[in-house]
């Protein structure tokens, strides 16, 4: 599984990488070498489904509402 840095997990999840480093703070799984901060994109996959599994359970919320929830936590 190859590793990739913020900037490149950003894009390929359609975030900031300012996401990404309060994510990491949050307990997201990540790998540092030196300063640098890599991710598998498995582990953020798993990160999100764990993070955000209650709204996704929820037959009364639909995407729309899921990012809402997921953007607001970015926030805080």
């Amino acid at each position: 599984m190859e590793y990739i840095d913020v900037k490149t997990a950003a894009k390929r999840n359609s975030l900031s990488r300012h996401s990404f480093y309060k994510f990491v703070k949050q307990g997201m799984p990540h790998y540092r070498v030196g300063k640098k901060i890599l991710f598998k994109q498995g582990d953020i996959d798993s990160w999100f489904a764990q993070q955000f599994k209650s709204e996704t359970n929820d037959n009364d919320m639909n995407l729309d509402q899921i990012l809402k929830k997921a953007i607001e936590n970015i926030d805080e």
